[in-house]
């Protein structure tokens, strides 16, 4: 199984740091993940490259797009950037998300903990993370819904009087 950690255009120093520990590492391997695959931001110095054995370690920093590394992963843990969770959710990758408790007035929070009532995603946090992605195999989330174009134009004909 492939794991893919990303935290966005800014650094998340606490995650970065907890799946980069040996007991996440433990876990990840004894829960059957072979590979690991981190977009660290600016968390670089965080970053540990090796893994034990059974588990590739890769990571880099930023790239244009993480279309082909979301692709590519069975599971992918994530802060709660709309950008990025929805990305992981099109694609319908299981998401595990960790808010990052540091950003201006923790506006992720209100957005993760919705997704998660909903099913969409799976909320952990640095404590309980190794144990959340040892579940991940056999949890079921719900599919995320596609995107209905005309929601936005019925919405703009009734604002603006027409007839629907």
């Amino acid at each position: 199984m492939r794991l893919f950690v990303t935290v966005g255009s800014f650094g998340f120093d606490s995650l970065i740091t907890t799946v980069s520990s040996a007991e996440v590492r433990q876990w990840l391997v004894e829960s059957g993940y072979t590979d690991l695959l981190v977009q660290y931001g600016s968390s670089r110095a965080c970053f540990v490259p090796e893994g034990p054995a059974g588990l590739r370690v890769d990571g880099y920093d930023y790239k244009t797009h993480l279309d082909a590394d979301m692709a590519q992963a069975d599971v992918v843990v994530c802060h709660a950037g709309a950008g990025t969770l929805l990305q992981g959710l099109r694609l319908g990758k299981k998401m595990v998300v960790v808010v990052n408790e540091q950003l201006l007035g923790n506006h992720q929070v209100e957005l993760a903990r919705s997704l998660a009532k909903h099913q969409y995603v799976v909320l952990a946090n640095h404590s309980n993370l190794g144990e959340v992605l040892a579940t991940m195999p056999r949890t079921t989330l719900q599919p995320f819904p596609q995107p209905d174009a005309s929601l936005f134009t019925q919405t703009l004909d009734r604002q603006m009087g027409f007839s629907v």
